[in-house]
């Protein structure tokens, strides 16, 4: 049976009085990966006097006085509204102290991306403006999607109340019962949206299924209460057959938030949310003892297979990549803008104050060619250290050391700043990049995840990256913090401690900061003549269609300077362990970070089998990781795994251990074998 599309988040509901909407979205979200929809329209609202591009300014469409689209342009003044029918539509322009502009008849075409550029003039006096609080609503009316929401009062009056049964009730959502499983219809993975109390869930692309387990999944996660804490909501690889699917493709990831995240639940006494556990960052937490590259790519490849500890029968396969190192002083120059959450969640002793603890270990790698500027955001965003050379360390730590918490988190509007910041002091052949350090908090402002992603994914290609550090707990939105990651080519750390922050901006700091390749992507086709099944452990919010592989245009991983990237596979196989024959072939894809063209390596997969005590400490000690996380989330393939074995395995592994971190997973061990697991 075809297995799990791990993008497939959407689970059996069984809906109850703790759930109070849910909403459910067809039509893809304004920017999926690089794809954007051609029936489309877009423009810049400029300032009629001036011809300066106007923030926030907003755009509303309309069709016989009804709403049907919304959004608000960022800080150059630009919007596009996607997925639009074709038609007849009435455009409204706003913005505060200007007239409004309605344009009538805007034919929009199929296929086309219409073009609409409005220049909007003053003269609007304004009266008093009394500033009153502002709640974002569970959903965005500015969210360019096909929708309709359903309460928990409509829920209990529905005759059926699980997924297939609001489905069925439910405008826009198209389903097909499938008996053990449910497609939402739809082109992509994130082509049906559902939000359950505010929170995405994302929908199942066509033709995939979705499994019992699955569905379990979700009707345990309906159950709860939403927390102050955020994290995404993903099912585990399941085991495929080549000959139902012989392709695994999916995008390198270098995060080690959940590692970190673990850490400090395990600190409080208890074990970190299953979803909070992503299995390839606990692995990639560690550094490995891979060579360096010594060919034309930046990277070397190495392989390993030996027998699953956990599943008898079953083998184990890691596929390990490393970037080639570069000494800090030897960099490029890097113009850096610190986009600091100055709000009031960020009061905490583990927040703000950390993250001046962090950027101070920064300030002190900063070489006379770097240059560093400071905005904040807190009910609003404000520059506080204009641009500034690496060689005035005091100047930059006095603008930090004055920063205080309070007020509300304009995420959006500070975000915008950064960026402009950035642009006007972009060094052609340097290091550009955002550094965001928030408890991800985002509520006012541009606050939907879908709109942040939409400017980062646009700025990117400028060659301004974004790195994203969070801190502290009760608010974190791991969930938000990845993904802006994701999209702004760069990683997402997690600091929890003093040693953490050293971790990241000393001893990881050219990996941190400078991207040697960017859109790494891999994909290894199986042999169904030696390979029964296969299952990817972890990377299941990296998943890719098969097609994507040969998609320059479709954004992937990054991979920095001297960075590893360690990835699993178990594998059912046929035939015994002396035969010669391929299991796989792999491939991989990356480009230059200045680059838009990618490059290609292919390589054969063969059968170099060996017995597990001979494998490689670093192979033993990714399994040891790997097998932790399953046992941790009581994965449904955790197989004959216990802490016993985990101990065992890990201590035969230590390697050289050069900053102690493999000794703290050891002590890590013992403290999750005196809480009891999950059931």
């Amino acid at each position: 049976m075809k297995g799990i599309n791990p993008h497939q988040s959407l689970k059996k509901l069984k809906l109850n009085r703790h759930v109070k909407t849910v909403h459910l979205l067809t039509g893809s979200p304004i920017v999926h990966g690089s794809y954007l929809s051609q029936t489309s329209l877009e423009g810049v609202i400029t300032e009629q006097e001036t011809g300066e591009g106007l923030i926030g300014a907003q755009i509303i469409l309309k069709q016989h006085k009804v709403f049907i689209a919304g959004a608000h342009t960022d800080f150059e003044g630009y919007y596009r509204l996607n997925n639009l029918d074709p038609g007849e539509y009435d455009v409204e322009v706003s913005y505060v102290g200007f007239q409004t502009q309605h344009i009538n008849g805007v034919v929009i075409r199929e296929g086309e991306v219409t073009k609409l550029d409005v220049a909007l003039s003053g003269g609007v006096e304004l009266e008093e403006v009394v500033i009153t609080g502002y709640k974002v609503p569970l959903i965005q009316q500015d969210n360019t999607s096909t929708g309709g929401f359903v309460t928990a009062e409509q829920i209990q009056r529905m005759p059926r109340k699980n997924v297939r049964g609001l489905n069925a009730n439910a405008a826009s959502a198209k389903s097909k019962d499938m008996g053990d499983a449910v497609a939402i219809k739809g082109s992509r993975a994130n082509t049906t949206v559902y939000y359950l109390d505010g929170v995405r869930v994302q929908g199942a692309p066509s033709g995939q299924k979705i499994s019992k387990r699955a569905w379990r999944k979700m009707e345990r996660k309906m159950e709860e209460v939403p927390s102050g804490d955020s994290f995404g909501i993903w099912v585990e690889n399941d085991y495929i057959s080549p000959v139902d699917e012989d392709y695994s493709t999916f995008s390198i990831d270098v995060d080690r938030a959940s590692y970190s995240l673990m850490r400090t639940y395990l600190h409080r006494g208890t074990l970190p949310p299953a979803d909070a556990i992503r299995t390839e960052e606990w692995i990639n937490y560690f550094t490995y003892d891979y060579a360096q590259p010594t060919g034309p790519h930046p990277y070397s490849v190495h392989t390993e297979l030996s027998d699953c500890p956990w599943q008898e029968g079953n083998w184990l396969m890691s596929i390990g990549l490393q970037g080639e190192s570069k000494y800090f002083d030897n960099m490029p120059p890097s113009s850096m803008v610190f986009l600091l959450d100055v709000s009031g969640s960020m009061n905490d002793a583990n927040k703000l104050p950390l993250v001046k603890q962090s950027l101070d270990m920064l300030i002190n790698q900063l070489r006379p060619q770097d240059q560093v500027a400071i905005v904040v955001y807190a009910g609003a965003a404000g520059l506080v250290l204009p641009m500034t050379s690496g060689a005035y360390k005091d100047v930059i730590r006095e603008a930090i050391g004055k920063l205080n918490a309070g007020g509300s988190t304009a995420g959006g509007q500070g975000i915008e700043l950064a960026y402009k910041v950035a642009s006007d002091h972009f060094l052609p052949e340097g290091n550009n990049r955002i550094i965001l350090a928030t408890d991800g908090d985002f509520n006012v402002g541009i606050s939907h995840p879908d709109s942040l992603e939409a400017l980062i994914a646009r700025k990117r290609e400028t060659g301004i990256f974004l790195t994203t550090l969070g801190y502290g707990m009760g608010n974190l939105k791991d969930n938000n913090l990845e993904r802006l990651a994701d999209k702004g080519n760069g990683q997402y750390a997690y600091i929890d401690t003093e040693n953490e922050a050293r971790k990241v901006f000393t001893q990881e700091l050219t990996g941190t900061l400078y991207t040697i390749a960017k859109d790494v992507k891999l994909q290894l086709r199986f042999n169904p003549e030696t390979v029964a099944s296969y299952r990817l452990i972890g990377y299941e919010n990296r998943i890719l269609a098969k097609e994507d592989f040969d998609d320059d245009t479709k954004d992937a991983g990054e991979m920095g300077a001297g960075h590893s990237v360690t990835a699993l596979y178990e594998i059912v196989p046929i035939g015994g362990r002396d035969a010669q024959e391929a299991l796989a072939t792999l491939e991989l894809r990356y480009k230059k970070p200045d680059e838009k063209q990618s490059y290609l390596m292919q390589e054969p997969l063969t059968r170099q089998w060996q017995s597990l005590e001979n494998t490689s400490d670093d192979f033993r000690w990714a399994a040891a990781v790997a097998g932790c996380s399953l046992l941790v989330k009581n994965s449904p393939y955790m197989g004959d795994v216990t802490f016993e074995m985990i101990e065992e395995l890990a201590t035969g592994a230590m390697g050289r251990d050069a900053f102690g971190l493999r000794k703290e997973f050891l002590a890590l061990l013992l403290k999750m074998k005196g809480i009891p697991l999950p059931q």
